[in-house]
């Protein structure tokens, strides 16, 4: 995955660098917060391509990743990371997830924008303290509600997280956790290049030594999204949990966003 993603990041910039972005004409602002998903989606055949990380204290360091592309101008088709927290390691494991978003209301007057996402991760292994292996998968279900408010947009909604724990072949069968919690995030224009943004949301945690802890903690992130051009910007901001035992484990969240307008690009190829 991280590969891919990489190669993927390298294309995009290579293209982008070579067309000097002329096919870029307003700025591109990520369907997303820090994690969180607005209700926006990408323009048609339009993609977001996604890389970064988290860096803090030394069991809390991992690169992240996302590609997504609009289709007809209403939904959004993504492969990317998601994260649980292993309560035994103290630390976030990434789960490789596909995701689908599909806008179903538009904003008008007192009405907001609403649209709904699905996403669902692949299998991952994690070990309790004994060396048991536990295969772990998670899938969610949102309800996104968004309003914009002159330079200001407030988003929340509903997320259902479904977490699924398997031991290894020959173990209990399949464990089954569901969650309902609360999103929210907003996003101020501070001035033309930068948001300041704030997001609030609930992360799944296991405890693989007793899985009758498994909970979710909540996690909050503060910070900005810096835009280089209309296509390229910087998301940073710190991250605290409620697992945390203090200011010190804070960790800093750091993303690169580069958008690449596949359809324009072609279409002003098959031009010259």
């Amino acid at each position: 995955m991280k590969k891919i993603f990489l190669l993927s990041l390298v294309l995009g910039f290579s293209v982008l660098n070579a067309q000097e972005a002329t096919v870029i004409t307003q700025t591109v602002n990520p369907s997303r917060l820090f994690s969180i998903p607005t209700t926006e989606t990408m323009h048609s055949l339009n993609i977001l391509l996604i890389g970064g990380g988290m860096f803090g204290i030394e069991r809390e360091r991992s690169l992240l990743g996302n590609i997504s592309i609009g289709f007809g101008e209403i939904s959004e088709i993504g492969f990317s990371t998601s994260s649980i927290v292993d309560a035994l390691k103290r630390k976030s494991a990434s789960l490789p997830t596909s995701s689908m978003k599909m806008k179903i209301v538009r904003e008008n007057g007192i009405i907001p924008n609403i649209s709904w996402m699905v996403t669902k991760s692949l299998w991952i292994e994690r070990q309790d303290t004994s060396a048991t292996t536990y295969k772990t998968r998670t899938g969610d279900l949102y309800l996104i509600l968004s309003k914009t408010l002159g330079p200001v947009m407030v988003v929340g909604g509903i997320e259902n997280t479904d977490v699924r724990i398997s031991p290894g072949p020959g173990g209990i069968t399949e464990g089954k956790w569901q969650f309902y919690n609360p999103i929210f995030g907003i996003t101020i224009d501070a001035n033309p290049k930068t948001k300041a943004m704030f997001e609030f949301r609930a992360l799944p945690s296991i405890n693989y030594d007793d899985l009758s802890k498994t909970k979710m903690v909540y996690a909050g992130v503060i910070g900005i999204r810096f835009f280089f051009t209309d296509w390229v910007s910087l998301d940073a901001g710190f991250k605290y949990q409620s697992d945390y035992q203090g200011p010190a484990d804070a960790v800093l969240k750091v993303g690169i966003n580069a958008a690449l307008p596949i359809v324009k690009i072609f279409v002003q190829e098959g031009n010259k």
